[in-house]
């Protein structure tokens, strides 16, 4: 009996040799995970993240790249390349405190220690659940990190999307204020052709179209919040103890 806590779905996700991505309908060595035998160190992975897009794993650290590659090859020599405009982030077994995913999502996120001890975080998306599955048992039996499988409390588990709620209301009103202040000839257009676009775009919505997108957002993410707290999501979490 398999004693894993992430078992792998299996689905057929192959590299797509035009952009680097996982598509279906080739052959490919990810197309079959199983979470216990697969390699997942010195392997590049495709990913989905603020300006991430590549894994390399290996035994000391993640490192992240804005690039996509097929090779570890490959990767390791756009890494090590002095003069680049891709964006790195490296970050080391040692400095990660906590790495958590929700069920029933592919998205990781991982809180860590920069440098300079400040705390930090990273998030991103696998596209294959066997990937997902070998990476979390990794970093459980090979970086020692303490298994956990809790459902969120209801204000935890929607924290993030209060934020989104004031931030959205926030907006709003700004764009809003923006349209009136206009519409009596008090906002500046200023210079820039992309401040120029936006109060554009709002003249166009005028007041009720600012505030009925504005409406439509807070309802939208009202009820994501009403549905999580109502029903907390479980999460697997690994810790560092």
């Amino acid at each position: 009996m398999n004693d894993q806590h992430f078992p792998p779905d299996n689905p057929n996700l192959p590299w797509d040799d035009e952009d680097n991505l996982f598509s279906p309908g080739e052959e490919d060595d990810h197309s079959y995970i199983d979470d216990e035998s697969f390699p997942v160190t010195n392997q590049v992975f495709p990913i989905s993240g603020n300006k991430i897009h590549s894994l390399l794993l290996n035994d000391q650290s993640l490192r992240f790249s804005s690039q996509r590659f097929r090779f570890s090859e490959e990767f390791e020599e756009a890494w090590h390349k002095k003069w680049s405009t891709a964006t790195k982030l490296e970050i080391k077994h040692s400095s990660i405190r906590s790495i958590t995913k929700e069920d029933q999502e592919l998205k990781i996120r991982i809180v860590y220690k920069t440098r300079i001890r400040i705390p930090s975080e990273c998030e991103f998306s696998f596209f294959d659940a066997g990937v997902c599955a070998a990476f979390l048992t990794y970093m459980e039996k090979e970086q020692y990190f303490t298994y956990t499988h809790e459902r969120m409390l209801p204000f935890k588990a929607v924290s993030r999307y209060i934020l989104g709620l004031l931030f959205t209301i926030a907006m709003t009103w700004f764009c809003w204020y923006l349209v009136v202040d206009q519409k009596h000839g008090g906002t500046d257009e200023g210079s820039d052709a992309k401040a120029r676009l936006f109060l554009y775009v709002l003249n166009l919505l005028g007041e009720k179209g600012v505030l009925a997108i504005g409406i439509g957002i807070c309802g939208y993410i009202g009820f994501k919040i009403w549905k999580r707290a109502s029903n907390p999501p479980y999460r697997v979490r690994l810790v560092r103890v």
